[in-house]
């Protein structure tokens, strides 16, 4: 998967901030400040987010706006568990959907090529009994960091 921000390096005096507001300018979006940056937990597909391979996340509900920036994390911090972080996305779009209504292309974006609409349900919904009709929100991103790259 190709950089959105070549170069970019948390390393840097404004951590980037620079070139990803002139690259998502370049790109049609805005980026929306966040102060000291929000983590996304993807507890359930971690490996598949550090290999790029994810590019869309469903969840139940969602304070995240286009052009927001955040970083993946392994699980959420509010577990009281160490997570790891993940490299930082850039939001594209957001909308609302049923989760039954998901496709075979949006289950290769999310990481589960080969897999059924009907398994990609009951996966989401567990332990409880599978919600095709479970309102959530789609969510597609891009990395901004090289897969690999180290990170904070």
């Amino acid at each position: 998967m190709g950089n959105l921000a070549p170069g970019y390096s948390a390393a840097e005096p404004d951590g980037g901030l620079l070139k990803l507001r002139i690259l998502a300018a370049r790109a049609g979006y805005r980026l929306v400040p966040l102060g000291r940056g929000r983590l996304l937990s993807f507890a359930k597909t971690w490996p598949q987010y550090l290999a790029g391979t994810k590019t869309v996340t469903r969840r139940d509900s969602t304070p995240l706006k286009v052009g927001e920036v955040f970083t993946g994390v392994s699980c959420s911090p509010r577990t009281g568990r160490g997570y790891q972080r993940g490299p930082k996305s850039i939001v594209l779009s957001v909308r609302p959907e049923r989760l039954g209504h998901i496709t075979a292309d949006d289950l290769e974006r999310e990481g589960f090529s080969g897999e059924t609409p009907d398994w990609f349900v009951a996966m989401y919904c567990a332990p409880k009994a599978p919600d095709p009709d479970r309102r959530v929100f789609r969510i597609e991103f891009q990395q901004l960091e090289e897969v690999g790259h180290e990170h904070e």
